[in-house]
C-alpha cells in the first residue's frame, strides 16, 4: 500500500535524503504532505484515483497510530530516565495523562483507518459503473487500484 517513492514538497529535498530527523520534523513533513493532498483533493483526476489514495491513506493512518503507541511508551521510558530514583511502576500524573491522551489519539487514528476499506469499496463500485467510453477518466490510474 505504501509507495516506495520519497515524500517531497515542491522544491524540497526528498525526505529520505535529508539528515536524521526528530518526531517534530517528521510531523512537519506529514503536515506538508497533507497540504499537498488538500491541494489536489478537487482535481479532475481525484475520483478515479480514490481507491489507490484511500489504500495509501489507510496505511498512513496505521503507521500514525502505531507511532502514537510508541510515543506513549517513550513517555514512560523518558520519565524513568530523567528521574532514576523514581518508582518505575508509578508514573507522575502528568506522564500518565499524556500517555492516556496518546493512546486515545492512537485509537482515534485506528477508527479513521477502519473507515478506509468501506470507502475504498464504494469508490471502486462507482468506478465499475462507469460506461466503457468513460475510460479516459481513469487515465493515469493503475487498473488494479480501481
Amino acid at each position: 500500500m505504501a509507495s516506495s517513492r520519497s515524500a517531497t514538497h515542491r522544491d524540497r529535498m526528498p525526505f529520505t535524503l535529508r539528515s536524521p530527523t526528530t518526531i517534530a520534523d517528521c510531523a512537519h513533513e506529514l503536515q506538508l504532505a497533507a497540504g499537498e493532498l488538500q491541494d489536489h483533493a478537487s482535481d479532475r483526476s481525484t475520483v478515479p484515483a480514490l481507491p489507490a489514495a484511500l489504500a495509501h491513506l489507510e496505511e498512513a493512518l496505521d503507521r500514525l497510530a502505531t507511532s502514537m503507541l510508541k510515543t506513549a511508551q517513550a513517555v514512560e521510558e523518558w520519565e524513568c530516565e530523567i528521574a532514576p530514583d523514581h518508582d518505575e511502576s508509578a508514573l507522575s500524573p502528568d506522564a500518565r495523562a499524556l500517555r492516556w491522551h496518546l493512546f486515545h489519539l492512537a485509537n482515534r487514528l485506528r477508527g479513521a483507518q477502519d473507515a478506509c476499506p468501506d470507502t475504498r469499496q464504494w469508490a471502486r463500485g462507482l468506478l465499475r459503473k462507469l460506461p466503457p467510453d468513460a475510460n479516459h477518466a481513469r487515465r493515469g490510474v493503475a487498473r488494479d487500484a480501481v
